[in-house]
């Protein structure tokens, strides 16, 4: 038939795979998912055998909330303020006042590591560690690294602004000896242990080295808030129930005891600057009582001159019970009215004119002037000499109210201030647990077991959407390509050796095969039936074998040829011998006879590819293939070319000039409408023809509809 003419475009693929499609490309790339899922798994198994283990050190502190402003009048003495927020104390533990005491104190913005062996080193450095004290002698004669056991303690380290956060690489050049480089290994500074060596900006004194000659240990000096950050950072506060003021602090580390001491230290530097604050408190309130208490005095002393003098001038002067009462209302409102004044002071200290406190004091003053405004007015209708009398006497014994007021309160403060004691109660000291918080290996496994499987299945579900081949009959005959046969996908026992059942559908398939090629071959003008494929992984080799056992156990005289000269693998499939074979007899080195080797079956031989050439189209060109080729149909009914696929090589067409039929492998799902055009147009080109197509691979229901192959066929 004439395939010259221009092919239909095949029917578009769905944009969706589907989920029976994406099953079976699951199954058929089986082989892909579980490497994914065993690469990933045993990625998982080396990260959580050899990362460095984290360990957590907890600590629980009590806030009881008793810290108060006491008030000066006697009607509110004692009130305390409303517990605050645990977010309150939780900011205050973390704050850069508490943490930065701690970085300071443990030296927390140095960081001393041993130069170690990538990925390995830290490993075998914690597992010498955890069996001996001693330092580990050098592996593999890396004596730079640190291989366990190596102890460095810096006393101090001071280092220019142009330092901060580099790497500084410190090298042992003797027990008592060592040198201090830069990154790019420039020298800086050397010296002795137990001596300050200095170089301009750059101060190093080492307290302790404990390493042999050659070691090298990593040095990293951080600016102070940097490091007061990082600690913060990995600080975790959390309430133990709602407003129950119980708080628990975590902190994680690799090495279990500087998490212990770090966290010991913040608790009790958080103790310490919590009693200083409330120290801070009474002691400001102290301060500015004994500072307003001498004015108090003098105006009280002033206020008895001024009332004696004007008694001496004025003589006596007759006061009714009803101006004894008003005065002792009034001296009553002065004083509250001081007391309040000297409170306002106080509260405008620590908080603002907003604050509730303020406030509410504000409109007790407002009450109080209100009253001593309705008794001034009763006190101007008394007679002037009384009102100027008892005036005197009404700030007299304000200021004298006033002034036994503030002498007390000051007694009551500086016992309050000799026994401040912390609001904070350290509950449970800081403690590590015994057994490492990361990795946990049983989760880290198994998060790669699943990370494995959606990656694999990822990169299934990728492949599939981006291959979409020839996947039914009717698509091959749009192309104008008659199908042959389909044939099902096939186990390893159906395709391996000659004792497959022959009742399998795989079995019945190449039977079909075998009937629709006797109906091909009747207008053939030779028994030359050559089976190529567009692209490899079609399974044309399976197909070409398998027919020919098929056609053997009918009674045909079938000599199978491995005409793939490149890359032919039929030798493995029947165990034979590579050489010799096809190449050799095309190049002269050996006979059709010596090369053509018998199979497990008596109708069924095999010549094998040979020696791998460095010219095969141009042995497939020669007329010694034609004269072998031509001369071998004299001893066979039937000859299969197993040929390299087209779009690869040009040998397939060149063996299909002397072909009486040609047969295309295609894999189900696989090749696309677009390669079997192409391998149409390569056959055209050179005035041949593909007399029909095989469908390979196709998979069983339910996935037989919109997928592709699992095995290879």
């Amino acid at each position: 038939m004439d395939m010259s003419h221009q092919a239909l475009p095949a029917a578009p693929a769905a944009a969706d795979i589907g989920f029976a499609r994406y099953c079976a490309a699951l199954w058929r790339h089986r082989g892909s998912l579980l490497a994914w899922v065993g690469i990933c798994t045993l990625a998982g198994l080396a990260y959580a055998q050899f990362a460095a283990p984290h360990y957590q050190a907890v600590a629980t502190v009590q806030i009881e909330y008793q810290r108060g402003i006491v008030r000066l009048d006697e009607a509110d003495n004692g009130r305390p303020l409303p517990p605050p927020e645990a977010i309150t104390e939780m900011q205050l533990l973390t704050s850069r006042r508490v943490v930065g005491e701690v970085v300071d104190a443990l030296g927390l913005d140095l960081s001393v590591t041993p130069r170690r062996l990538p990925l390995l080193g830290d490993w075998l450095a914690r597992r010498h560690e955890a069996g001996s004290a001693d330092i580990a002698t050098a592996r593999f004669g890396l004596g730079h690294y640190g291989w366990g056991g190596e102890r460095l303690r810096i006393a101090s380290l001071t280092v220019p602004d142009a330092l901060y956060g580099q790497p500084l690489t410190l090298r042992a050049e003797a027990p008592d000896r060592f040198v201090l480089s830069d990154a790019q290994g420039t020298q800086l500074l050397e010296g002795r242990l137990g001596q300050p060596a200095s170089a301009g900006a750059l101060h190093l004194d080492i307290a302790q080295l404990r390493a042999y000659p050659g070691t090298e240990f990593i040095l990293v000096k951080q600016r102070r808030e940097v490091a007061v950050q990082a600690l913060q950072d990995r600080l975790s506060v959390s309430e133990r129930g709602k407003r129950s003021g119980i708080l628990s602090i975590q902190l994680q580390d690799s090495d279990p005891g500087r998490a212990q001491r770090i966290l010991q230290g913040i608790v009790e530097a958080y103790v310490r600057q919590d009693v200083a604050r409330n120290a801070d408190e009474s002691t400001q309130q102290l301060a500015f009582l004994r500072h307003e208490l001498p004015q108090v005095s003098q105006r009280l002393t002033e206020g008895r001159q001024a009332l004696d003098a004007y008694q001496r001038r004025q003589g006596s002067i007759a006061i009714g019970e009803e101006a004894r009462s008003l005065l002792r209302q009034a001296v009553d409102l002065d004083a509250q009215l001081s007391a309040l004044e000297v409170e306002r002071l106080g509260l405008a200290l620590r908080f603002t004119p907003t604050h509730p406190l303020y406030q509410t004091l504000l409109a007790r003053r407002q009450v109080l002037n209100q009253q001593r405004q309705v008794l001034q007015r009763r006190l101007g209708k008394l007679p002037e000499t009384q009102q100027e009398l008892l005036r005197r006497q009404r700030e007299v014994e304000a200021a004298d109210k006033l002034y036994a007021l503030m002498s007390k309160r000051i007694q009551e403060l500086s016992v309050v201030r000799a026994g401040t004691v912390s609001d904070v109660r350290i509950i449970d000291d800081a403690y590590v647990q015994t057994a490492p918080v990361y990795p946990k290996k049983p989760l880290l496994i198994l998060s790669a077991l699943l990370f494995g499987c959606l990656a694999g299945g990822a990169w299934v579900y990728l492949r599939a959407s981006l291959e979409r081949g020839i996947e039914d009959a009717d698509a091959l005959e749009r192309l104008g390509l008659p199908l042959l046969a389909t044939l099902p996908l096939a186990t390893r026992r159906e395709l391996g050796g000659w004792q497959a059942a022959s009742d399998s559908s795989y079995q019945e398939a190449l039977r079909t095969l075998r009937t629709s090629l006797a109906f091909t071959r009747t207008e053939a003008r030779n028994d030359l039936l050559l089976i190529t494929s567009a692209s490899p992984a079609a399974g044309k080799s399976t197909v070409a074998l398998q027919l020919a056992r098929v056609l053997a156990d009918g009674g045909t005289r079938v000599l199978l040829v491995d005409a793939d000269l490149r890359r032919g693998r039929l030798h493995r499939r029947l165990q034979l011998p590579r050489r010799p074979g096809l190449t050799d007899v095309l190049a002269g080195l050996a006979t059709a006879e010596e090369a053509i080797q018998p199979t497990g079956l008596p109708e069924l031989d095999c010549l094998v590819g040979g020696t791998r050439p460095p010219n095969p189209a141009e042995l497939l060109l020669s007329p010694r293939c034609t004269e072998l080729l031509r001369e071998l149909q004299h001893h066979y009914d039937l000859i299969i070319l197993d040929t390299p696929p087209v779009l690869a090589v040009t040998d397939a067409v060149l063996l299909a000039a002397q072909a009486g039929t040609s047969l295309l492998v295609t894999r189900h799902g696989c090749n696309t409408a677009k390669e079997i055009e192409a391998t149409l147009r390569q056959f055209a080109h050179s005035g041949l023809v593909l007399q029909g197509a095989v469908l390979n691979a196709v998979p069983p229901e339910p996935f037989a509809r919109g997928t592709r192959g699992v095995l290879t066929g």
